[in-house]
């Protein structure tokens, strides 16, 4: 039950008479009197939000300002989701690919009601944009169709650019590729997601195509270039770590003298994680300046360029 000091705050005045006056309560005035009349008022709804925008989740702090008698309070968040306290912290979970969220506090009591309303806006997040390939290459003509594995929200618009001229803008698309060269093409393919807030990203790979009668070319590469590093762990021994390979595939690590020789090393394989990391018998190496080593890696038909070099 509301006491005669919220009865005061509410008029913004002090004296009984004039709370009397502005409630329209008749004499003999009492305070009983003056709360019941002020139960009667139609409260006014009024709320506070610490955030108007972001992306999710983001969580949004609301205070309630209303004023008068209040006997129930609902706040509508705009994703379907309600409450009914006086301050409540309500996350967005995802994103609003229309328009703004729009909020909603209605406050009643037997007097009546009000409504407050606002927005928020909740962005998507970039995207990670990817695609497959149901080949990355071939003999020319070469028919490749591709699959959007693009991960995000409030997509408005797809764009492929097939690098020899064609683009499309379907999420599956099927293009052909012509070689008529003699040689290998490389065509770096690319696909472009624009999103409902105009922010694009795009992600590519790269199509090779022989000319007809052509061998078809090795796998693409990762998209992430593997990495080696070498050193002396002891006489004798050098230790070979590598990272961002392929997971769970053969690594051939080799030896390369002055002349560019390629000697083999030792054969070892990638973990889930697709690194590893090998120590090897090299006999004379004992670190210092001594003849330089240099060590590379191949895995999954592909030599990687990143070279490191030993001090025997």
């Amino acid at each position: 039950m509301p006491t005669l000091k919220d009865v005061a705050q509410f008029l913004n005045l002090s004296s009984e008479i004039q709370m009397a006056a502005k409630l329209k309560v008749h004499a003999p005035i009492s305070t009983l009197a003056l709360i019941k009349a002020y139960e009667k008022v139609p409260p006014q709804a009024s709320f506070k939000q610490d955030k108007t925008q972001g992306t999710p989740p983001i969580a949004v702090q609301f205070t309630d300002k209303s004023t008068g008698y209040i006997l129930k309070r609902e706040w509508k968040f705009g994703d379907g989701k309600t409450d009914h306290v006086a301050n409540p912290s309500h996350t967005y979970t995802s994103p609003d690919c229309d328009n703004q969220y729009p909020i909603t506090l209605t406050v009643s009591s037997e007097g009546g009601s009000d409504t407050a309303k606002s927005s928020i806006w909740v962005y998507p997040n970039p995207p990670k944009v990817k695609f497959g390939a149901s080949s990355w290459g071939g003999p020319s003509p070469l028919q490749v169709t591709f699959l959007d594995e693009t991960d995000g929200d409030c997509f408005v618009s797809r764009q492929w650019d097939f690098g020899d001229g064609g683009t499309g803008t379907g999420t599956n698309p099927t293009h052909v590729f012509h070689n008529n060269t003699g040689s290998t093409v490389q065509f770096r393919v690319s696909l472009t997601v624009t999103l409902q807030s105009n922010n694009p990203a795009s992600w590519a790979g790269t199509i090779t195509v022989t000319s007809a009668g052509g061998a078809p070319p090795p796998p693409p590469p990762p998209a992430t270039q593997p990495t080696i590093i070498a050193g002396v762990y002891q006489s004798g021994t050098i230790q070979v770590q590598g990272s961002k390979f392929p997971a769970n595939v053969p690594v051939y690590i080799l030896e390369v003298d002055l002349t560019g020789n390629r000697s083999p090393l030792y054969t070892t394989q990638s973990n889930s994680l697709g690194t590893f990391s090998q120590l090897i018998n090299v006999q004379g190496c004992s670190g210092g300046t001594g003849n330089p080593l240099k060590v590379i890696a191949t895995a999954d038909g592909h030599t990687f360029s990143n070279t490191a070099t030993v001090n025997c």
